[in-house]
C-alpha cells in the first residue's frame, strides 16, 4: 500500500510540473492522474486474493488482445493509397473494451476492500 501512496504523491508532483512547466492543461492533466491513480490503488486491493488477481489480470490480457484485433481490424480495413483519419468506431471499442476489461478489475477490488474491512484477509498480517 505504501507504493500506492508513493504512486499518488508522485503524481501530484508530476501534475504540478505538468501544468506549470508542460504548459498541459489543467483538466487535461488530472484525467491523465485520475487514470494512473486507478490503476494505483485498483490493482494492489484485486492482487490480495490469487483468484482475483488471476481474474484482473486475464481481463487485462484480454483488453490488450482486443486492443491489437481492432487496430489490425481498423488498418486493414483502411487500407488505401488515399490518407483517411483512424474510424471512430475502432476509437469506441477500444474504449468500450477498456471499460470493460478494468470494470472486472474495479470490481474485484472493491470486494477484496469489503472483505479486509470485514477481517477476512487476517491470515496475511499472520507471522510464519
Amino acid at each position: 500500500m505504501c507504493i500506492s501512496l508513493g504512486g499518488l504523491g508522485g503524481g501530484v508532483v508530476v501534475l504540478v510540473l505538468a501544468c506549470t512547466l508542460g504548459f498541459v492543461p489543467f483538466w487535461q492533466a488530472v484525467i491523465w492522474f485520475a487514470i494512473g491513480a486507478f490503476f494505483l490503488l485498483a490493482f494492489p486491493w484485486a492482487s490480495l486474493d490469487w483468484e482475483t488477481r488471476n481474474r484482473a489480470v486475464r481481463a487485462h490480457n484480454l483488453f490488450v488482445y482486443s486492443t491489437i484485433a481492432i487496430v489490425v481490424v481498423a488498418l486493414v480495413v483502411q487500407w488505401k493509397p488515399k490518407e483517411e483519419p483512424f474510424p471512430k468506431w475502432a476509437i469506441a471499442a477500444i474504449i468500450v473494451a477498456g471499460v470493460a476489461a478494468y470494470s472486472v478489475m474495479a470490481r474485484h477490488a472493491i470486494a477484496n476492500f469489503q472483505k479486509w474491512r470485514h477481517g477476512d484477509f487476517r491470515s496475511l498480517y499472520a507471522k510464519k
